[in-house]
């Protein structure tokens, strides 16, 4: 592994696809909530960014990617 290599420690590693699809739409639900709210702030942004993060569900949903989450730990030589 290149953390290993790189003389890290890998303390944890874990999947977040079963979670992080649910995260996606919840944060796409809640922007389009309040896009009247923003449409003065930045509409173009907030249109591409809401399309973009949808775009990643369908691919987490298809199976496409994976997402997953590593704590790696550097050794103190003290």
């Amino acid at each position: 592994m290149i953390a290993e290599a790189a003389r890290f420690e890998v303390h944890n590693v874990e999947n977040l696809l079963e979670h992080y699809p649910i995260t996606l739409r919840h944060w796409v639900r809640q922007v389009e909530a309040q896009q009247e709210d923003m449409v003065g702030l930045a509409s173009g942004a907030i249109l591409a960014w809401c399309l973009f993060t949808s775009f990643y569900v369908l691919d987490f949903d298809k199976g496409r990617i994976n997402f997953d989450r590593a704590l790696l730990v550097k050794p103190f030589k003290g």
